[in-house]
């Protein structure tokens, strides 16, 4: 993403290169749940809304690579769908963008959402998630997704999508409540698990959670 690296709950931040003191990108979120850049420069953010989680009113917004201290409130959401909670957003390895959203909980299951910029709806591309967080693409078009309440049991587990067949399969357990998820270089995946207070590094031959050790 550039230089765009600081969100905060209620604002998004940069910090221009070879300068330390950051500037507000576009103000006015519920919460910055997520960014992605697009060629142009411009950003997407997403956003629960402004209401609460209890209604409809998930946004994701097109903010200009040139905007500074702009509200969001001024800005159309580009997708019509309807979403409630939705959190993260990345590129698939076919260019199209992904969006994850939670849901409401226990009272409604999370999905996954597939878009195209330009078009003003998306499509289902995964039902029926519990409490889904983050999710990451591996060399091989594998699909792994935190879900911090797979079976509405304490805990979580990482998912994986066979990227042949379409299928889901609870890929590692053994988490508290892992949230973010990276595929390093090598192919070894990180959790970030901030219930067990720790980032955990998984080998894909052997879907075991081992802590990383980060006292460098």
């Amino acid at each position: 993403l550039g230089h765009f690296l600081i969100y905060t709950s209620a604002s998004l931040w940069a910090v221009p290169p070879g300068q330390t003191e950051p500037y507000a990108v576009a103000t006015d979120f519920r919460y910055c749940q997520g960014i992605v850049q697009l060629p142009d420069g411009d950003l997407l953010a997403v956003d629960p809304g402004w209401i609460g989680f209890w209604e409809y009113n998930g946004k994701v917004l097109r903010i200009p690579a040139d905007a500074r201290n702009v509200s969001v409130w001024d800005m159309p959401h580009e997708i019509e769908n309807l979403m409630r909670n939705p959190i993260a957003i990345e590129f698939g390895p076919d260019g199209t963008l992904y969006l994850l959203d939670r849901g409401m909980y226990y009272d409604e299951p999370g999905w996954m959402l597939r878009w195209k910029p330009g078009q003003t709806l998306a499509e289902t591309f995964i039902p029926q998630l519990n409490d889904p967080r983050d999710f990451a693409w591996a060399k091989d078009g594998s699909l792994f997704i935190t879900d911090r309440n797979y079976g509405r049991q304490p805990g979580g587990v990482i998912l994986r999508r066979d990227p042949n067949t379409g299928t889901m399969e609870e890929w590692a357990t053994g988490f508290r409540g892992p949230w973010g998820i990276e595929i390093g270089p090598d192919g070894d995946i990180f959790v970030a698990d901030p219930d067990a207070g720790c980032v955990y590094r998984i080998h894909p031959a052997s879907p075991s959670p081992a802590r990383v050790d980060l006292s460098f």
